[in-house]
């Protein structure tokens, strides 16, 4: 080997294989898995090349089933939010989520709120897109992790029960590095290369 290092990443068959290995292998199955990637549900929104018009050739089928899986984000939208759940802004400012609220400084019903008891801040879900960012583009305040209470008590008091919530969703966000970090990082220079599929 001359010093490259193989990306491993696991394919759309290798997949089916780990969570419903009885449907791989079999000699009958075109491209040696059952179907076609759009017929699993947990392979949805993966690129197919058939586009599931297969024409039962061994060699499209293969290739198909052959591509990299991609792990899809979780995404989280407003209307995913229920009240209790505690949100953490880019910041770090926690607030507990209150849907239906009523809000008698301008005698508005049925508002959806985010409150913070202890710093008495406050937002409502007209601010953010569905999506959780800002709708002025204040990203310190964008939402980027939602978590459910483990005690009503966190309502009132968010230090309380922190250490057990449970972790909803979490934003996944790319790290913006240069080339002189990553040379740093690996302790030698580092070229960047295309992924070879075999």
């Amino acid at each position: 080997m001359n010093g490259e290092r193989k990306v491993i990443y696991m394919t759309l068959k290798e997949k089916v294989a780990k969570v419903k290995p009885s449907l791989v292998g079999c000699e009958r199955y075109v491209g040696g898995v059952r179907n076609c990637p759009n017929d699993y549900e947990f392979l949805k929104g993966q690129q197919q090349l058939c586009r599931n018009q297969c024409s039962s050739s061994e060699v499209r089928c293969a290739q198909c089933w052959n591509q990299e899986f991609k792990e899809s984000e979780k995404v989280m939208t407003k209307s995913d939010l229920r009240t209790g759940y505690i949100v953490t802004t880019r910041k770090g400012s926690e607030y507990v989520v209150f849907k239906g609220a009523f809000a008698s400084f301008d005698n508005s019903e049925n508002i959806d709120m985010l409150v913070n008891g202890i710093t008495k801040n406050w937002s409502t879900f007209g601010n953010y897109n569905d999506n959780l960012t800002r709708e002025d583009g204040y990203r310190d305040s964008d939402i980027v992790k939602v978590e459910q209470a483990s005690h009503p008590y966190s309502f009132m008091d968010l230090e309380y029960g922190k250490k057990t919530r449970k972790l909803l969703w979490e934003r996944k966000e790319s790290l913006d590095v240069t080339m002189e970090e990553v040379n740093a990082k690996f302790e030698r220079p580092v070229r960047i290369v295309e992924r070879k599929v075999n």
